[in-house]
């Protein structure tokens, strides 16, 4: 009878332990990013924001479409992003505020452009809309964004 009941037992607590599955404490937020480049709509599958270190300090906003192979990046400058809401402007330099949108292999960066951020909750998500051109006369046009701190 006690070995009947020792086995019950077992059989209870992997039940209950397989049973039991721990939910995660928060949904997990992908952002978001669409926009239009030449004319074809970029959605993105994931949209995050990460801080950098290095000869500037970067608040970089990259957008990975759902093909996993398109990219539209935004590099904000500490030094020009000193207002966390408002407008930036892009430059085809890579020590300023720039943008890109990469594909095929291929890489376009903003000849010229605008980021305007719209909300930023510090450690949290950032969200705004941008637009540019590129160096070779790509257009992206209608980008809205909510990047999502990735740490």
């Amino acid at each position: 009878m006690q070995k009947r009941l020792g086995y019950s037992a077992i059989v209870l607590m992997l039940i209950l332990t397989v049973g039991c599955k721990k939910t995660p404490d928060q949904t997990v937020d992908a952002g978001m990013m669409t926009a239009t480049v030449n004319g074809v709509a970029f959605t993105a599958s994931t949209c995050y924001e990460r801080f950098s270190l290095g000869a500037t300090e970067d608040y970089v906003i990259t957008g990975t479409g759902t093909d996993g192979k398109t990219f539209i990046v935004i590099d904000l400058k500490k030094s020009t992003y000193t207002s966390t809401i408002g407008d930036q402007n892009l430059y085809p330099y890579v020590w300023s505020n720039w943008a890109k949108y990469e594909a095929n292999g291929g890489t376009v960066y903003a000849d010229s452009g605008k980021v305007t951020i719209t909300s930023d909750s510090v450690g949290q998500a950032v969200s705004g809309t941008f637009q540019f051109v590129g160096t070779d006369g790509t257009a992206v046009t209608g980008g809205v964004f909510r990047a999502v701190f990735k740490r």
